[in-house]
């Protein structure tokens, strides 16, 4: 059980489950292991999905969603991108400057004027 810990993007939980275990596991031998592990969730997993749901407005209009499966399609970089932001290895923070590091110019420029 992803534990509520689900991207409000990608949908993907696990990533967010396997830290919250983790946390759990690694809370339970400090000398409070409630506020060891929210302030654990917290930091790692709660700032991330607040991030995501700032974007997830963005993410699901239709001109976005047509430009990145367009994107998806074209582009090996922008794959990579994306397969690691559902991996968990991408943090929201950074997403918008790796993307532009792919030098999509193209895909860029319909993205700032769509």
């Amino acid at each position: 059980d992803a534990a509520g810990l689900v991207d409000p993007i990608t949908r993907e939980g696990i990533f967010f489950a396997l830290g919250s275990g983790e946390s759990i596991a690694e809370a339970l031998s400090a000398r409070d292991p409630g506020l060891t592990y929210a302030t654990r969730v917290h930091d790692e997993a709660v700032s991330e999905l607040r991030r995501a749901a700032q974007l997830k407005a963005g993410f699901f209009r239709p001109a976005f969603i047509a430009l990145l499966l367009e994107a998806l399609r074209r582009s090996a970089a922008v794959r990579s991108v994306m397969a690691d932001l559902v991996a968990g290895r991408q943090p929201y923070a950074q997403l918008k400057w790796r993307l532009i590091k792919t030098l999509e110019i193209g895909l860029i420029w319909r993205a700032l004027t769509t």
